[in-house]
């Protein structure tokens, strides 16, 4: 079932302005991006990550994974995160993914961290996304008067 973008925002009922908001029994997903990004993603030359709504290509992906695998592997102690005698407040844990310790993260980790990770915090193909939900899926598209086609695309239902 596809709903048309017009016809769901047509639909929406307008609670507080700037807010999307839903029921608690249902679950909604929508993001925005330019076309020529959403084709790339389909086409698999990008990934996304609903995390931080981000396209990234094959290398950046595998630094949001490592990234991820440090944050991991860091101590939190009162506040702080430690990773290999370096302590940084917790808001700084981005401070611990220097080069040197993201290119010490091996493809064995990587697969390891993959096999149980959290798949809304990495980038994904579409596949991966598309297969990621038991939800129904949506895309549209519409063209802005200066000729900027933009694709909204997600999901929704309930996981009950």
């Amino acid at each position: 079932m596809k709903i048309a973008l017009t016809e769901w925002r047509d639909n929406m009922k307008l609670i507080r302005r700037g807010t999307f908001e839903t029921n608690s029994s249902s679950t909604h997903s929508i993001t925005m991006c330019n076309k020529s990004d959403f084709d790339k993603w389909k086409n698999g030359e990008l990934y996304y990550c609903q995390d931080n709504g981000n396209f990234y290509n094959e290398e950046g992906r595998e630094k949001v994974i490592k990234k991820n695998i440090i944050r991991e592997k860091a101590k939190y102690d009162n506040g702080n995160y430690i990773y290999k005698n370096v302590i940084v407040p917790y808001k700084e844990i981005d401070k611990l993914c220097t080069e040197e310790n993201l290119s010490e993260i091996t493809k064995e980790e990587i697969e390891t961290y993959l096999e149980d990770c959290d798949y809304y915090e990495i980038p994904l193909t579409y596949e991966e996304w598309d297969d990621q939900f038991e939800y129904e899926k949506y895309e549209d598209s519409y063209t802005t008067n200066s000729g900027e086609t933009v694709v909204a695309f997600g999901y929704y239902g309930t996981d009950y």
